[in-house]
């Protein structure tokens, strides 16, 4: 269906509204086309001059008790010769003329609609919300702006509403109907009800069996209250039913209601009351909170009414009739009638101020629409201000209140419609449950928050976060917090608020104690330092108050450092261990977890040694050991000669050769630094060279021994034969030394003591050992004599060798047995 909605295109400044009639006789060639693009688009057809408005829907159908929406987007200019236009009033009107000068009238103020309207009002676009629709508010509705240069738009034509309940219906055959001039939805799902309890059908037509005792009613599922009254299936007939005469009702607080409804059969009844709880049905005569205000009434045969005297918003609820006869009972689920029990009430259309006094415009009214007139009278703190006024007439009442005022209204000569107090609020107060400056965490806390005088306000309270930021953690009076957590540790504040505006109370300060927890100890810059790197250790934890610290090393204090640091400007490799930190309060102490502080550093210099198999020599077995202290551990690298020949701490040769003697050199490295350390090997006085030269040294003396016995032997002889004659050669004392300048291969030996000295000053094959200056020299170990032709008296000679050269002395050391035994050759 097309809705074709004409908006105004001028408006003057005596606000004139523009009719369908007036938008017609302005017809132009441009409208022409707007508004075949609009029956094109099947939208409304606009203003053009930046002035306008549109509906949502153009017609609304309700059920008759139900709650309807109607929804209007508007604008209008932002500017007009440099100065800014903003909307300042909205409203929802029923009216489609008024006098010039004047504005049509708000329907919330309206005394038909009281109670029942409301106006949402966002970012230009506005909403009418109408509860328990009334056959009466079928018509036209609009809305209208009023912008800040007093220029006001009605957007027309309006929306209109139309207002219908469901009935039943008799179609032909056994078949009936749920009818309704519209439905909420478009595809409606329905309940029957027979004899008042429901069946299984949800169509909108229901096939019945005809018999003249039963009743039939329909509603609408999510509408049951809605449910259309039941019907018999004759009209000539009687059935089991009860309808009521108001489905709504209102009554003021303290005034008499009386609820009506018929019912049949209404022969032969035996029992017949009242009551409010569908599932277990109870005379409201027994019900202790309507004892004394009850009534049954007489009444004539089918009919039956309930009297309640001073009623109390208590009282509204849902009221049922039921009755049994002889042969039957009436138990049915559909709804009865639905009380409101009202009283005056203040509502606030607009304030400003409230630092401290606050000006407002007032309205008071009654949430549901009474059938009778009423005048309304003010009163602040009790004292009546002005006239009371009709509801018809009253406009809005402008009173000042100062903080901790209060105004109410009440309907004129029933002081039980006195509305509840609306206060001007005053800073509200608050307390705590713990005393002194904190409180222990575990704890329970309760923060209360207090408006004095007692006022009907909203509350909240809220946390302050930081940045000057806060969150809110409640919306009761009292802020309760079971078991408080060191997190809860903050500012807090209450306020308060109603329709006259917010306060806001003083901060509180909640300070939560502990004793230290997550004790943690951190090296800084690491656990894992250089030797001669500044580091220090870092005790954190939380706590509060503040705690005091202790250090320990290998589980013995190293200090007590009321900052939570260790300083070490130059960590040496001493400093490392085993670290961990106490941390202490009035509460108690607690220990971090330990810290191993491990102190790299660069090899120290290595130690080097050699171990070989007899002395170093041909064929012989070497092995090269290297060590040195490192943190981390070192690695090794052997060098011969600049040559890398091992990455191992125990360099081993196995034959040794010639070409293997010369420099080694061992470097111990690790990711920090190295060192290095030498040792020399020499194959000049290998094994074979000294057992060979002492192979020849013994038998040279085994014979220089024989042929000096033969030479003593014959001069003894000759001494004998010749006594006088003197000896061509001298043969000293023990200690005389001898002297040879003989050849090259001349042997010099002496029969002297055992100290004597040998000096050679042979040619170039002179007989000498080389002793290197490294750490480690070869050394010539003597060996014993094994063979049975040897001179048992030279068997085991030790022989020093160093390196030749001219002027190098030559030393040698007879063993024992061979100093014994020159001793024996001499003396005789």
């Amino acid at each position: 269906m097309l809705h074709l909605v004409f908006a105004r295109t001028a408006v003057d400044e005596r606000d004139e509204q523009v009719s369908t009639e007036a938008a017609k006789m302005r017809w132009t060639p441009r409208k022409g086309l707007g508004l075949f693009v609009a029956l094109l688009l099947d939208v409304q057809v606009l203003a053009t001059d930046g002035w306008g408005g549109r509906y949502t829907l153009s017609t609304v159908c309700g059920l008759e008790g139900s709650t309807v929406e109607l929804q209007c987007a508007y604008w209008h200019p932002t500017t007009d010769k440099r100065q800014s236009i903003y909307t300042t009033e909205t409203w929802w009107h029923t009216e489609t003329d008024w006098p010039k000068g004047k504005q049509p009238k708000d329907l919330r103020l309206d005394p038909q609609y009281s109670g029942r309207v409301r106006v949402d009002c966002q970012r230009k676009k506005c909403t009418l919300f109408i509860q328990e629709l009334k056959e009466s508010d079928a018509g036209e509705y609009r809305f209208r702006f009023v912008t800040s240069g007093g220029r006001g738009f009605s957007v027309a034509p309006g929306v209109t509403l139309s207002v219908t309940e469901l009935s039943v219906q008799a179609m032909t055959g056994a078949t009936l109907k749920c009818e309704s001039k519209c439905f909420p939805t478009a595809s409606p799902s329905f309940i029957w009800y027979k004899n008042g309890e429901e069946t299984k059908d949800s169509t909108t037509q229901f096939l019945y069996y005809p018999t003249p005792q039963n009743s039939y009613a329909c509603a609408l599922r999510d509408y049951e209250q809605l449910a259309s009254p039941p019907v018999c299936e004759s009209r000539y007939t009687s059935c089991p039913k009860v309808v009521y005469d108001s489905r709504r009702m209102c009554a003021l607080k303290g005034s008499t209601v009386d609820i009506w409804c018929s019912y049949s059969p209404y022969s032969e009844v035996k029992s017949r009351f009242w009551y409010t709880d569908q599932w277990q049905p109870r005379d409201l005569r027994s019900d202790d909170r309507y004892k004394g205000r009850v009534k049954f009434p007489r009444s004539i045969y089918g009919r039956s009414t309930l009297r309640i005297n001073d009623v109390t918003e208590s009282d509204s609820a849902e009221y049922r009739f039921k009755f049994s006869t002889a042969s039957s009972e009436w138990r049915g689920r559909l709804p009865g009638t639905n009380l409101t029990v009202t009283a005056a009430q203040v509502q606030v259309t607009n304030f400003t101020g409230g630092s401290p006094d606050v000006i407002a415009q007032l309205v008071c009214h009654t949430t549901c629409n009474l059938e009778v007139p009423l005048s309304f009278c003010w009163f602040v703190n009790a004292h009546q201000v002005g006239n009371c006024e009709p509801s018809q007439t009253a406009k809005p009442r402008q009173i000042t209140l100062s903080p901790g005022d209060y105004v109410t209204c009440q309907v004129e000569r029933n002081p039980f419609g006195v509305s509840s107090r609306l206060y001007a609020l005053a800073a509200p107060s608050v307390s705590a449950s713990h005393s002194g400056d904190g409180i222990l965490k575990g704890q329970r806390l309760t923060l209360t928050c207090t408006v004095n005088p007692s006022a009907s306000c909203t509350y909240g309270w809220f946390k302050e976060t930081g940045n000057s930021g806060h969150q809110k953690v409640s919306d009761k009076p009292a802020l309760v917090i079971p078991s408080i957590k060191a997190s809860d540790s903050a500012d807090y504040f209450c306020t308060v608020a109603n329709e006259l505006g917010e306060k806001q109370s003083e901060r509180i300060k909640v300070n939560v104690k502990y004793p230290p927890e997550d004790v943690a100890l951190e090296a800084i810059p690491s656990a894992v330092p250089s030797e001669g790197q500044s580091v220090s250790l870092k005790c954190s934890n939380g706590t509060n108050p503040k705690a005091r610290y202790a250090f320990y090393k290998d589980n013995e204090r190293v200090g007590r450092e009321p900052g939570g640091f260790v300083n070490f400007s130059s960590i040496r490799p001493e400093d490392a261990g085993n670290f961990h930190c106490q941390a202490c309060n009035e509460y108690g102490c607690v220990n971090s977890t330990k810290v191993l502080l491990d102190v790299e550093y660069g090899p120290r210099l290595p130690k080097v040694s050699a171990t070989y198999s007899g002395s170093v020599g041909v064929g012989s077995w070497v092995s090269l050991t290297c060590s040195s202290d490192a943190n981390p551990s070192a690695s090794y690298i052997w060098y011969h000669e600049n040559s890398r020949k091992s990455d191992m701490a125990v360099f081993n040769i196995s034959d040794y050769r010639a070409e293997l003697h010369g420099e080694y050199r061992c470097q111990a490295w690790n990711r920090v630094g190295n060192q290095s350390t030498t040792l020399w090997l020499s194959t000049e006085a290998s094994l074979l060279k000294v057992m060979t030269v002492v192979r020849v040294l013994a038998g040279l003396l085994l014979l220089v021994l024989i042929l000096g016995a033969a030479l003593l032997h014959r001069k003894t002889m000759a001494a004998a034969a010749q006594p006088n004659a003197s000896a061509e050669h001298s043969t000293g004392g023990p200690d005389e030394p001898l002297y040879s300048t003989g050849g090259p291969d001349e042997l010099l030996y002496s029969t002297g003591g055992p100290d004597e000295l040998l000096y050679s000053t042979g040619g170039p094959d002179e007989l000498a050992f080389s002793e290197p200056d490294a750490i480690y020299s070869n050394v010539a170990r003597a060996e014993r004599r094994r063979s049975e032709d040897r001179d048992e008296g030279v068997e085991d000679i030790a022989v020093n060798c160093r390196p030749p050269g001219p002027g190098r002395k030559l030393e040698r050391t007879p063993t024992r047995e061979a100093r014994s035994t020159a001793s024996q050759v001499k003396s005789s």
